[in-house]
């Protein structure tokens, strides 16, 4: 006994799990991690050194070579680029393929540590990090408005912490951002009259502002820890620290200074809109949803932008979001349009059982083929789409030779479950066969090696999980759903068919219902009932037009025995079906030529395309969705400068805007 007809016999648990399948892979679909590029290590890491005033000469020699010395051994590299600038410099090591990422990045940070001895003593410490595209800023919120830095910088920072507090972000940088400092103003007349000199002044600044270890006093009965407060925590510390203490009078800072809060040199600007703006680039943890993430960082934005003045301007760009969504979109576009297509063409040549048996495959193979990558840890991104929507194509073709085999033996007298038992066993191996050989050919992508193997290995293991789910879906699936087709119909026109009707009636509803204070069951119980009366009425009209005879499917002509023994006789068959006869009849009388031009063929379009093809790029020509402009000039220009050549070329590309 087979399996189909083990599964025949438990007919109402394969049905079970098949509803099963449906409903945990569309669970599962809704929750997995949705992101633009797939998790892949790339082989590169980066060492960042930076010491403030520094030449680019100066920085090859003091920061850049005594690091290049420690890490040029390094187990597993394969290239290592350094970069020597104004106040620092940087070093890109690249790894052979294959590589250890947590081992590399830990050599790495060793030999660094190795060489900050032979750095400058006032260098920056070295950073050590891994190039990761999962990292990168899925989203950037830009603050601006007409309103102070201090306030835009406080704003920025407050909502920095709140975004960072969130479960799926990993990391929140802020651009545009300068550090604070307070300028000291000294009464020069005052210094004099107090007897005091600018040279112990500066001394006392660098001796205060410290930690100070005074360890521990043990009385006997206890240890206790002394502290000794040295640090400044606010202004009045400054203002009221003693400078110089005589027997008449103790001479405070406030004496002979004011503080005057300020930031640092600017060594960049960032702007939005010709207004100057902080940017808080965010970065989403590995694995987490890429679309959940925007929206929870969306929505904690709009509560807190509630709180803000109304002059603030709180701006969304860089929202990889929009790109998954866009994705998602057109592969739900993609896979309905492909089950209506296979169902109109079907319909035509079998009926509407047959459609709609083979219209369970598409779903079925899909959702479990998403099972099986979340089982796998895969995320659904760009290249898994791909994968997906190319395997659109593949997987009906064992259901519909399955199907149309069955409704051949269910016309010539056959039983309806007999029909559907012996299609799938007959038909067996060589729905077997197909897709073994079509899986065949995604095999040696998964071994591709390198940056792009770990890209598109994810094509090839969705091709194959959907391929091995459509085998599945043609051979027990949609036999066992097709034995008891009698038996679900009106489940089918009472159960699935509101369901979906749901589904499109939420979609179309969302936006315009949204628009109303409605209660949300309220939304819900107006929709199922809706869904629920037009599936009513599609089931009515289905029996007034089958009863009147309007639901004929084409006949396909019984063959006998007879018949199926003589189908050369192109008298007794369709018009389609003479011209397939006629050209196989003629290519099997004319063997030898027939071979001859197939091989010349296969040598002329090689030969053609090495002739006047286009030759290969690894990547098309797209248009692209942003415009990156970046400004050149000579000389040894101040940011002043820089700002202005830039606010320049912002008013010749934007002539609306207010630069001057």
């Amino acid at each position: 006994m087979n399996l189909v007809n083990i599964a025949s016999q438990y007919y109402r648990t394969t049905i079970s799990i098949f509803l099963f399948i449906i409903l945990s892979g569309s669970l599962v679909f809704n929750n997995i991690p949705k992101e633009s590029s797939p998790d892949v290590n790339l082989p590169y890491i980066y060492v960042s050194l930076g010491l403030t005033g520094i030449s680019p000469e100066d920085s090859e020699k003091l920061l850049i070579k005594p690091v290049e010395d420690e890490i040029s051994n390094i187990e597993g590299k394969k290239e290592m680029t350094s970069t020597s600038y104004q106040s620092g410099g940087n070093i890109l090591l690249e790894f052979n393929a294959g590589f250890d990422p947590d081992q590399a990045l830990l050599d790495t940070r060793e030999q660094v540590d190795r060489a900050k001895s032979d750095l400058p003593d006032d260098a920056d410490e070295p950073k050590v990090s891994e190039v990761n595209i999962s990292l990168f800023p899925i989203l950037v919120v830009s603050i601006s408005g007409d309103a102070s830095e201090f306030l835009l910088k406080k704003i920025s920072n407050d909502l920095k912490d709140k975004i960072q507090s969130l479960p799926n972000v990993l990391e929140v940088e802020i651009g545009g951002e300068r550090e604070e400092q307070l300028d000291i103003i000294i009464d020069q007349n005052k210094i004099e009259a107090y007897g005091l000199n600018l040279n112990e002044i500066l001394s006392f600044v660098r001796s205060n502002n410290q930690v100070v270890s005074a360890g521990n006093l043990d009385t006997g009965d206890g240890r206790f820890v002394i502290k000794i407060p040295g640090l400044y925590e606010n202004l009045n510390d400054i203002f009221n620290t003693p400078i110089k203490v005589n027997d008449k009078k103790t001479i405070k800072f406030k004496d002979i200074a004011s503080l005057k809060r300020t930031f640092k040199d600017p060594e960049k600007f960032a702007r939005l809109n010709d207004q100057s703006a902080f940017t808080l680039e965010i970065s989403k943890r590995i694995g987490a949803n890429i679309v959940e993430t925007v929206n929870q960082v969306r929505a904690l934005v709009a509560e807190e932008q509630k709180s803000l003045p109304s002059k603030i301007n709180i701006t969304f760009s860089g929202d990889e979001s929009i790109n998954i969504k866009n994705m998602l979109g057109d592969l739900q576009n993609n896979v309905i349009f492909s089950i209506l297509l296979v169902m109109s063409v079907v319909i035509i040549f079998l009926g509407i059982r047959s459609s709609l048996l083979v219209g369970l495959a598409v779903p079925g193979s899909f959702l479990s083929a998403i099972l099986v990558l979340y089982t796998l840890g895969f995320t659904v991104n760009m290249v898994v789409l791909f994968g997906l929507i190319l395997s659109v194509g593949l997987l009906v073709d064992g259901a519909v030779v399955v199907v149309e085999y069955a409704q051949r033996k269910i016309q010539e007298g056959m039983g309806l479950a007999d029909a559907y038992i012996k299609a799938a066993s007959r038909m067996s191996l060589p729905i077997i066969a197909s897709t073994l050989t079509t899986i065949a050919v995604f095999v040696p992508l998964l071994f591709w090696p390198g940056t792009t193997g770990g890209f598109m290995k994810y094509i090839p293991i969705t091709v194959i999980s959907v391929l091995s789910s459509s085998l599945v879906m043609a051979l027990i699936v949609v036999p066992i759903i097709g034995t008891q087709s009698n038996k679900i119909r009106n489940l089918f026109f009472f159960f699935f068919i509101p369901i979906i009707l749901f589904g499109i009636i939420n979609f179309i509803t969302y936006s315009f219902l949204s628009k109303f204070q409605f209660d949300k069951y309220f939304n819900l119980g107006i929709k199922a009932l809706a869904s629920i009366s037009i599936a009513f009425i599609i089931y009515k009209t289905f029996k007034f037009i089958k009863g009147r005879g309007f639901l004929q499917t084409i006949s396909i002509p019984k063959i006998s025995a007879d018949e199926d023994e003589d189908l050369t006789d192109i008298t007794k068959v369709g018009f389609f079906t003479k011209i397939y006869l006629f050209i196989l009849k003629l290519c099997i009388n004319h063997p030898l030529k027939i071979a001859v031009v197939a091989i010349s063929l296969l040598i002329g379009i090689y030969a053609a395309y090495g002739k006047y093809g286009k030759g290969v790029i690894f990547f098309p020509s797209v248009e692209a969705e942003n415009t990156k402009v970046i400004v050149y000039a000579t000389g040894n220009l101040s940011v002043i400068e820089k700002d202005q050549l830039v606010r320049n070329v912002e008013q010749k590309n934007y002539p609306t805007s207010n630069s001057k």
